[in-house]
């Protein structure tokens, strides 16, 4: 969590920056839809099922702020693991995020737009544990060993600051790249004017 603190502060700087912007009308909406190219769950006994996909619809409230409705799933699976009872299992855990960015913009020429912000939702977790051999899900009873936390929280509060910047195809199409914290730590995609 300590490590959001830096990145934050730099999204909180670079949006104290910008205080005006012309690539987009005020009033206009957009929609963007990304992939995920630095996954949040990582390392070598992870394997990544759906690449984190994010979709936003935003709304342009003034010449340099826009708010978006933000949605991101992803799944993962662990390597299999044997546990002292002889069982080998993986671990599965589909993740889901919505949430509302505030976004501060900026414009460098007609067609680079650099831009930051915050964002304030909720992650929803789905994590189960499955035999390799048979398939099955296990239930584990309470104390026994298990790859999980069985009573972690199912859900929970998510903020996160992010800096961004796009490139205008033409008047309506672009390309994005955004860093910061969310269904994943880097994404790409596109941005569509309507």
């Amino acid at each position: 969590m300590t490590k959001l603190i830096p990145l934050t502060s730099l999204c909180i700087l670079l949006a104290c920056t910008v205080l005006h912007s012309q690539s987009s009308p005020v009033g206009s909406f957009s929609i963007s839809t990304g992939i995920g190219i630095v996954p949040t769950y990582t390392g070598k006994t992870v394997t990544t099922n759906i690449p984190a996909l994010s979709f936003q619809v935003g709304y342009r409230v003034s010449e340099g702020f826009s708010l978006s409705a933000y949605a991101g799933f992803t799944e993962a699976t662990s390597k299999t693991r044997v546990f002292s009872d002889g069982l080998e299992s993986q671990v599965n855990n589909k993740t889901s995020m919505f949430g509302l960015k505030g976004q501060f913009h900026k414009d460098f020429t007609d067609k680079i737009e650099l831009y930051g912000g915050l964002l304030i939702g909720v992650s929803r977790f789905n994590t189960t544990e499955t035999n390799v051999k048979t398939g099955e899900v296990v239930v584990r009873s309470p104390g026994q060993p298990t790859p999980y936390n069985p009573n972690a929280p199912k859900g929970q509060f998510l903020y996160s600051g992010f800096v961004g910047g796009k490139y205008s195809i033409n008047p309506t199409i672009g390309l994005f790249a955004e860093l910061g914290y969310g269904i994943s730590l880097a994404n790409l995609g596109f941005k569509f004017q309507l």
